[in-house]
């Protein structure tokens, strides 16, 4: 099975401020606690560099991150990735960090 990328989805555009980030293309919610605990931004045409202050290190329940498919090349994972202490599912296939 090839787990490459048909097509990139850009699954960013679709997140608005003002709505209820539940509902965004690639986010799982706890139905309970309404906490992101899923991450889904493979094949999203993401480029360059995750910085510390990025709000994906403030997701303190996010138990499952996906940015594989994505080019981070010359970047490195921010030390700030240790912050996320619930998470069990990282992939960061093919997307180039050093």
């Amino acid at each position: 099975m090839d787990t490459r990328c048909s097509s990139f989805s850009f699954k960013t555009e679709s997140w608005k401020n003002s709505t209820d980030c539940c509902k965004w293309d690639g986010v799982t919610c706890d139905n309970l606690s309404g906490y992101v605990i899923g991450l889904d931004l493979s094949c999203n045409n993401l480029k360059g560099e995750l910085h510390h202050n990025s709000s994906m290190f403030k997701l303190r329940h996010l138990q499952q991150l996906n940015l594989a498919f994505n080019d981070f090349y010359g970047s490195s994972m921010h030390v700030d990735i240790g912050d996320l202490v619930n998470l069990t599912h990282l992939n960061l296939s093919n997307t180039y960090f050093s």
